[in-house]
């Protein structure tokens, strides 16, 4: 028997094992990092950065933007821990975000 559209079997679609959000503590408070709005702004941000550099990498080119190391902006990406500074800089200058709107304290009083 043949297979078309109707009979076909669907193959589940793998859960990512990336994280959408990373908890970390600035200065001694625990703030919430929303790792999915900065994916979502990376292509934005690469199409910016590729106007004056063409033959890096987009994920290079935000490093560099944010001068960072390329594994610091990947570790930042999939949730890890990086510094304070290198996290304001990759959100600020790197992907070009505003700080307060992908970062929000864990626990409002």
């Amino acid at each position: 028997m043949s297979k078309d559209a109707s009979t076909a079997s669907v193959e589940p679609v793998k859960a990512s094992k990336v994280p959408s959000t990373a908890k970390v503590v600035l200065y001694d408070v625990e703030h919430i990092v929303d790792l999915e709005a900065c994916r979502h702004a990376m292509p934005y941000r690469i199409a910016e950065l590729r106007a004056t550099d063409q033959a890096a990498s987009g994920r290079e080119l935000i490093a560099r933007a944010a001068d960072v190391d390329p594994k610091t902006l990947r570790t930042f990406l999939d949730g890890g821990r990086v510094s304070p500074e290198s996290l304001i800089d990759i959100i600020e200058r790197g992907l070009g975000l505003k700080f307060a709107d992908v970062v929000r304290p864990a626990k409002v009083a």
